[in-house]
């Protein structure tokens, strides 16, 4: 999507109560291009509150990389599935609180696969044997924890 080339003109209402951003959707794959950063960044500016439909405009839905501008959020609604970029990389800084709806489509996502998953501390609870209160923490393994990507050399620490 292409907007309006001179974006930075155009003229606001005197009174704003909500920003519903709907301007990119699940697709961006790069940086949004200036006449949408223009609108990115007067949205931001702006006293009033964000709501963002499906994801922020800017952040990838993929990854939650920012390549460029991206909508802060105060609220973002979802829909149908939980999209993996907003619960990875930049997406806590820019979705404010995340709503979700299934539309209904629940019994034919539990069918589908996925990349992902999310565990809860109950899930994990039985990977976990319970530890005697002097135990050392050397008593229990090693483990080795791989991730991050260039730039994020810190992430684990």
């Amino acid at each position: 999507m292409e907007a309006s080339p001179h974006a930075s003109n155009i003229v606001w209402p005197e009174s704003v109560d909500l920003i519903v951003d709907a301007l990119l959707g699940t697709g961006l794959q790069q940086a949004p291009r200036e006449s949408i950063s223009q609108l990115i960044d007067h949205a931001n500016s702006h006293p009033a509150p964000i709501a963002a439909v499906d994801i922020p405009s800017g952040l990838l839905a993929e990854t939650g990389a920012t390549p460029g501008a991206v909508i802060n959020a105060d609220h973002t609604i979802t829909f149908i599935a939980l999209k993996p970029g907003l619960l990875t990389g930049k997406a806590r800084d820019v979705t404010g609180q995340l709503h979700f709806d299934s539309l209904r489509l629940d019994s034919w996502l539990a069918g589908q696969e996925t990349k992902i998953q999310r565990f809860s501390a109950e899930q994990l609870s039985h990977w976990l044997k319970p530890r005697r209160p002097t135990s050392h923490k050397g008593d229990h393994g090693r483990l080795v924890i791989i991730g991050g990507d260039h730039g994020t050399a810190g992430l684990f620490v």
